[in-house]
Formats: C-alpha cells, sequence, structure tokens
C-alpha cells in the first residue's frame, strides 16, 4: 500500500515498562520508594543521605555509611512488586519541606 504525503511516521516506538526504568516516588505522608533498577543504580546501599535544593526544589539521593544518625536506612517493603525499597524515617525531612 502506497502511502500519500499527509502521512507522518510515528517516532515513539513501544512503551516501555515502570521496571526497566529507574523510578523513585515520594507520598503524601513522606516516604521515599525506590524500585529495583533505582535501588540498584546507587549500588544497593543500606543507607542513603538526603539532600535538598531549595533553589530547584528537588531531593537528591546518595549513597551513604548506614551508622551515622543522619543517614536513612533503606527498608526492603513486605510483600512489595518490583521489589520495592522505601526510606523508613522522613519525618527529618520536615525541615526541608511540607509534606
Amino acid at each position: 500500500m502506497a502511502l500519500d504525503r499527509k502521512w507522518e511516521k510515528f517516532q515513539g516506538g513501544p512503551a516501555r515498562s515502570a521496571a526497566d526504568q529507574v523510578r523513585v516516588t515520594i507520598n503524601r505522608k513522606g516516604l521515599i520508594y525506590l524500585n529495583t533498577k533505582a535501588y540498584e543504580a546507587l549500588g544497593r546501599p543500606k543507607a542513603v543521605a538526603l539532600f535538598y535544593n531549595r533553589e530547584d526544589d528537588q531531593i537528591a539521593i546518595q549513597p551513604a555509611y548506614e551508622r551515622f544518625v543522619e543517614h536513612f536506612l533503606i527498608v526492603k517493603k513486605p510483600r512489595a512488586e518490583n521489589r520495592k525499597r522505601l526510606l523508613r524515617r522522613l519525618d527529618a525531612c520536615d525541615q526541608f519541606f511540607e509534606t
């Protein structure tokens, strides 16, 4: 079948599954969830340090030593699909922003 000039070729390709992508989310309660890809990209740390950029309103996560009180331990969420990890003690984030 020959197409006339009105047709445009779709350039997007098929959608990728969420499991194939690094995904980090934060909920209204201030809990941050990492999927397996994100956890592995960080190097499978036992704990992370959180940073906040007030000017750009962004949060950064960096692997950290688990024995420092200002660092957040990563725990596996029970019965979670895609083996999600969660940062537990995020009440300390009130220092930077409201949840």
